[in-house]
């Protein structure tokens, strides 16, 4: 016989030597098929597939077992895949994990944990329970129950806050929206569009809640003034309008609360003692009309050790085009601010440098008062040269100005010794020309200037007028100020 011949025989024999060798299947083994199946076939979430292969109910071990805690920051999901984080909770050590008024304990987890496996389950555990969450053809019943879980997260923590709160929005309730207020100019306004829960849930979301001591920089309008001011126990704001300052205090007395502003003068540093506040809520608008660099050097000293910088909508390539493109002279903001000054009779105010750790422009104390159509033509203006040279000199411009873009802003932030928060991530919007702009974007293509300027932002450097609705618009993001390290935080 050849060995080509006995080849099979030698290996049947090896196969069957092999087969004795190796350990039967145990019962998990042979259930992971059908786990599998489940997994795959998008019948059910992954997390319950072994459950229910080993025969058993399937039941969510999360809220025992798998927090997910970002550390320093106690603010808790119950699984890496909820869609809201529960507020901060102070507890280094287990034994106070399980008090009364902590985590163990929240009425949120409560409801939770008491409706897991029955009719009454939270809407986002029980899709997790009785599908695949992660399945694409599952994606808008996620987002309804995503959307569901946090009406009644939002719910229950509101009527939890509601005496923590100073004043008397609890007792205005729903006539927040009814309410009238006399604006500087004589005209009778209503401020809030929305439900007060909507304001309470900004303040909570960015960290301002019962964070401490308070000041917010910046008063384009009031709106959030009053909730800053009630969930903490003491806050006052600052602005270089005089005007605005007394429109904010007016406003925020109507809800019971006493508010202090302070007039900002934009050739001294921040007339705060170091150290005094616990958070800062700083307005991008005056963040434009302000040097960054000043102002930040500032905002570290004025915070405490670990204090929060919230800054809500600073300005991107795209919200400086638009001030370009609103320049009232029709020449994309190439009149110099001296220019402008001169030709407006301040001509007194353009000239010499700014003194070291001046935190604005000189010419800022022009709009302190009530403004008539001239002054806010002059602003326009102003804001248009100061926004062509910040395109011009990009994200590394000095003095007033600045420029925040997704990719260069932990950058910036490092600069001046801040952290960016990531458990709370940047929100950029896009810029979005609008139809009045039409005339003054065909001015555009002839400024060379500005437009290889733009070409470092756009997505094709190319042809950056047509990526312009690509721009960045505006950032809202928080940073922390003295941290050197956070598990959720990176530089």
């Amino acid at each position: 016989m050849s060995s080509d011949e006995k080849q099979p025989e030698v290996a049947t024999d090896t196969a069957a030597s092999e087969a004795e060798d190796r350990p039967r299947p145990t019962v998990k083994d042979r259930n992971q098929e059908k786990y599998l199946k489940y997994r795959h076939s998008g019948e059910i979430s992954k997390e319950f597939g072994r459950q229910i292969a080993r025969g058993e109910d399937p039941r969510c071990t999360y809220p025992w077992n798998r927090l997910d805690i970002v550390l320093r920051d106690n603010r808790t999901k119950v699984c890496s895949d909820f869609p809201i984080r529960l507020p901060r909770f102070d507890w280094p050590t287990t034994e106070d994990f399980h008090k009364e008024d902590q985590m163990w304990n929240h009425p949120f987890m409560q409801r939770m944990r008491g409706g897991m496996g029955t009719t009454d389950a939270v809407p986002f555990c029980d899709i997790c329970v009785r599908s695949n969450k992660r399945a694409v053809n599952n994606y808008d019943w996620r987002r309804k129950a995503q959307t569901e879980t946090r009406k009644l997260y939002h719910s229950i923590e509101g009527k939890l806050r509601e005496d923590v709160f100073r004043g008397d929005l609890n007792e205005i309730g729903e006539g927040l929206s009814e309410m009238r207020f006399l604006k500087p100019n004589g005209r009778t306004v209503r401020l809030f569009k929305d439900k007060t829960m909507f304001y309470r849930r900004r303040v909570s979301k960015h960290r301002f809640f019962q964070i401490g001591r308070v000041l917010q920089i910046g008063l384009r309008n009031a709106l959030v003034s009053p909730f800053l001011a009630e969930a903490n126990p003491h806050f006052e704001a600052a602005d270089f309008s005089r005007v605005k300052g007394d429109f904010m205090t007016s406003v925020v007395s109507r809800f019971g609360i006493d508010a202090k502003a302070t007039q900002l003068d934009p050739l001294k540093p921040l007339p705060f003692a170091d150290d005094s506040f616990d958070g800062v809520w700083l307005d991008g608008q005056t963040l434009f009309r302000m040097d960054r660099d000043a102002l930040f050097h500032e905002l570290k000293r004025v915070l405490a050790a670990d204090g929060v910088v919230h800054v809500q909508e600073a300005y991107g390539a795209g919200m400086l085009l638009r001030m370009i493109l609103d320049d009232p002279n029709a020449n994309n903001g190439r009149f110099e601010v001296e220019e402008i000054l001169a030709q407006s009779g301040h001509t007194d105010l353009a000239a010499g440098p700014r003194p070291e750790g001046a935190i604005g422009a000189a010419h800022a104390g022009l709009f302190s008062g009530e403004m008539d159509d001239d002054l806010m033509g002059l602003r326009a203006a102003l804001d248009a040269s100061v926004a062509r040279t910040t395109v011009l000199n990009g994200i590394k411009h000095q003095g007033v100005g600045g420029l925040f873009t997704e990719k260069e802003l932990r950058r910036v932030l490092r600069k001046h010794d801040l952290t960016l928060d990531t458990v709370m991530p940047p929100q950029f919007t896009q810029f979005k020309p609008l139809p009045a702009h039409e005339d003054a974007m065909a001015r555009l293509s002839g400024d060379n200037a500005l437009m290889a300027a733009l070409g470092a932002v756009a997505t094709d450097p190319n042809q950056p007028l047509t990526d312009i609705g690509n721009y960045d618009g505006t950032v809202i993001f928080n940073a922390f100020v003295n941290v050197t390290s956070r598990k959720g935080t990176t530089n």
